[in-house]
């Protein structure tokens, strides 16, 4: 068990339990581009569970579960041209599901279903010089694809 405090770009406050060599438990607070507050679980030197706050271009919010270092599970909000908000569930490193929001030249919304690496439903927004909406499927590497396109010009 540790405790400790310090200033300047360090922890400010720090606590940890551990067993056989791999945290159990931990929580921290820092400053100046550092993580503000985190948490996380470990067991078998896997995270299982992990929420941090942060600012300056990083994570505003995240959290995220992992099974036998696989996500299955996470959330995380960010801003200055980073995700505003993402959602993703994986099973065996194939991405079951995604979502995703952001600003500034990036997908709007974006959200995908793969199995067994293969994309079977893709639906996007984008804006600024992007395809408005596309809608695509893909079944046995063969892909269907539909799009809508709108070009406005201001005079």
């Amino acid at each position: 068990m540790g405790k400790s405090f310090s200033i300047n770009t360090h922890d400010v406050y720090s606590k940890s339990f551990c067993i056989n060599n791999h945290d159990v438990y931990s929580k921290s607070f820092s400053i100046n581009n550092h993580d503000v507050y985190s948490k996380s679980f470990s067991i078998n030197n896997h995270d299982v569970y992990s929420k941090s706050f942060s600012i300056n271009n990083h994570d505003v919010y995240s959290k995220s579960f992992i099974i036998n270092t696989h996500d299955v599970y996470s959330k995380s909000f960010s801003i200055n041209n980073h995700d505003v908000y993402s959602k993703s569930f994986s099973i065996n490193n194939h991405d079951v599901y995604s979502k995703s929001f952001s600003i500034n030249n990036h997908d709007v919304y974006s959200k995908s279903f793969s199995i067994n690496n293969h994309d079977v439903y893709s639906k996007s927004f984008i804006i600024n010089t992007h395809d408005v909406y596309s809608k695509s499927f893909s079944i046995n590497n063969h892909v269907y694809s539909q799009s809508l396109s709108v070009n406005i010009t201001l005079s």
